[in-house]
């Protein structure tokens, strides 16, 4: 008799364990999920602030494009071409930096790259292994 009380305290201490290591895993997640989410919003934070550069870049080289335009056209066939040339050029240049800088905030707000991917990793090997004990 002595020895079946032995077994079922070692199966309620078990199962004290298994609750007790369940609620630190669960715990431990929470905080892995925390720390991520940190991470991602730092992430979208620096992808809005170059959008935002982006975006003011692209309006300044739109503005020199424009301003080209018009040089061209108030001058038709003038016989010094640098004026409208060199605000042409500049403004294609400051329109291509606000276009990259665009394109790598998109990047950095993609839904994609902002998913807590190392939490749910690992949390379905979490749920997996405790299934595989739970099952036997």
């Amino acid at each position: 008799m002595e020895h079946h009380n032995k077994d079922e305290r070692s199966l309620s201490a078990l199962f004290g364990d298994l609750a007790h290591e369940t609620s630190a895993l669960m715990q431990k997640e929470v905080e892995l999920a925390k720390t991520e989410i940190n991470g991602k919003i730092s992430q979208a934070k620096t992808g809005l602030a170059a959008m935002l550069f982006g975006a003011v870049f692209l309006v300044v080289g739109l503005i020199y494009l424009v301003q080209a335009i018009v040089y061209g056209l108030a001058e038709i066939l003038p016989p010094d071409l640098s004026p409208w040339l060199a605000a042409l050029i500049v403004g294609g240049v400051i329109a291509a930096v606000g276009y990259s800088l665009l394109k790598k905030g998109q990047g950095d707000l993609d839904p994609e790259n902002l998913a807590p991917h190392r939490t749910i990793r690992s949390a379905k090997n979490n749920a997996q292994f405790l299934k595989e004990k739970v099952n036997g």
